[in-house]
């Protein structure tokens, strides 16, 4: 008896402490998924955040590459009503693979309160050449390649692509490693043909068709 009266009145306490705790204010963040960076000016990625409270008056968003970069984004009210918004260009420059979002809010009274947090990746463009159409042997060949530092495009070794047919969906038929200048080859295929390359935690993925 004594046990269950020491929980009854442990409970209560709980429950009233958190009952005179106000919860911290929180909105829903979206990720973007995956930023691909190409070789030109740049890729511009629009953050936003729904379901934000009233009581929030302004917003920003911190950005944690994998390494030592960093960035800050202001969230407003732009485009639609209730969603926040801001926008960062990622260039070249950046360091590749996860990043991480954090979200800080203040109300209309200056308290700040940490809002979600997502994680997203950013990752260098990559592209897969063919010689054109298929050659008379039915074959086909090409090089994969990604982007270097110099916004230039380079050969890419040792990466697997899958080679696909379209048989009113897309078959796997078979693969290919690259060389040292990132060639694949296939021999003897026929039909609508699909090249794919999956990509990995820097390097997106490539995908062509060849008709």
């Amino acid at each position: 008896m004594r046990l269950a009266a020491a929980l009854t009145v442990s409970a209560a306490l709980l429950f009233g402490t958190a009952q005179s705790v106000a919860a911290a204010p929180s909105a829903d963040l979206h990720s973007p998924g995956t930023v691909v960076v190409g070789p030109g000016q740049g890729t511009y990625v629009t953050f936003s955040a729904g379901d934000v409270p009233a009581s929030v008056r302004a917003m920003d968003l911190y950005l944690y590459g994998p390494g030592d970069d960093h960035a800050l984004v202001d969230l407003q009210v732009r485009n639609r009503p209730g969603i926040w918004e801001g926008e960062y260009k990622f260039h070249r420059s950046e360091e590749f693979g996860r990043w991480k979002a954090v979200l800080t809010m203040r109300d209309h009274a200056g308290r700040s309160s940490k809002g979600e947090t997502v994680y997203f990746h950013v990752k260098r463009r990559t592209t897969l050449s063919t010689a054109g159409s298929k050659s008379r042997s039915g074959g086909l060949s090409g090089v994969l390649r990604k982007m270097a530092a110099n916004g230039k495009y380079q050969a890419y070794p040792k990466q697997k692509v899958r080679l696909y047919r379209w048989n009113g969906s897309w078959t796997y038929v078979t693969a290919d490693v690259t060389d040292a200048k990132g060639r694949y080859s296939f021999k003897t295929v026929s039909g609508k043909l699909q090249l794919r390359y999956a990509g990995n935690t820097i390097n997106a993925g490539a995908v062509r068709t060849v008709n």
